[in-house]
């Protein structure tokens, strides 16, 4: 695996997991078609999944080409691209740059709610469970009549 498909299998794995394997393949072709105007290096150049691995497809044969640092800046323009992109998506640049460094957070334990009373059956102080009727405040859905307002 080349240095640069070693960077977009990081980024594929940080930002797969919110935009799933074809939103990655799209945003990073798409990254690649924008760029090649200005860097040859990414001309032709279209990300795929391989056996569940990244791909370049051309980016070696270009590299070998254009060099080491007309690549550099090629690969450093189709990630600034995946960012403008994200960022438009999502509206918040510091949100989208998260996602692409660090991927989806940890799961976060949710604080443990208080458990509601229960309700007793034989409690009468509302009269309509006690009776099985709907209450003033029930509303029904479908073509059930009994919508009380």
């Amino acid at each position: 695996m080349t240095g640069a498909e070693g960077l977009f299998a990081r980024l594929f794995n940080n930002l797969s997991q919110w935009v799933g394997n074809a939103g990655c393949e799209a945003l990073f072709s798409r990254a690649f078609l924008v760029c090649e105007v200005n860097h040859p290096v990414c001309a032709g150049v279209r990300f795929q999944l391989r056996d569940a691995a990244p791909h370049l497809e051309l980016l070696p044969e270009n590299a070998r080409l254009r060099g080491g640092d007309a690549t550099v800046e090629g690969m450093t323009e189709v990630v600034a691209s995946i960012l403008t992109m994200l960022t438009g998506l999502i509206g918040d640049e510091r949100i989208a740059m998260e996602l692409l460094e660090d991927g989806p957070p940890a799961p976060r334990r949710l604080p443990e709610m208080p458990s509601s009373p229960k309700l007793d059956a034989t409690d009468t102080s509302n009269s309509s469970i006690a009776t099985n009727r709907p209450s003033t405040t029930d509303r029904r859905c479908g073509h059930d009549r009994r919508h009380h307002d």
